[in-house]
């Protein structure tokens, strides 16, 4: 009985290892999340609501479009693939080269 106990937690951690790694949920999660807190912190002024996000196997990165009121569409391009949470390419930023 005791072992019953303990396996079924690591039974259910698997699983859920499994699903997650066979669907992309958790990174599309991360990748929303972290540029929705990029976007908060540098362009509150901007108004930029969260549109979609698609992942780009050419790349092997996440892109995150949102869209002002002005309807002007901006994209950030978020990496690594495992856990997106840096912004690897700004359209708005002015300082890049």
């Amino acid at each position: 009985m005791r072992r019953k106990r303990v396996w079924i937690p690591l039974l259910v951690v698997a699983l859920l290892t499994i699903v997650n790694m066979s669907t992309n949920y958790v990174e599309k999660k991360a990748a929303i999340i972290s540029s929705y807190m990029y976007v908060q912190l540098h362009y509150s002024d901007k108004h930029l609501s969260y549109e979609t996000i698609e992942y780009s196997p050419q790349f092997g990165n996440y892109f995150v479009r949102y869209r002002g009121n002005d309807g002007k569409a901006v994209s950030l391009e978020m990496t690594p693939k495992p856990f997106p949470v840096l912004v690897v390419d700004d359209p708005l930023d002015e300082d890049r080269l």
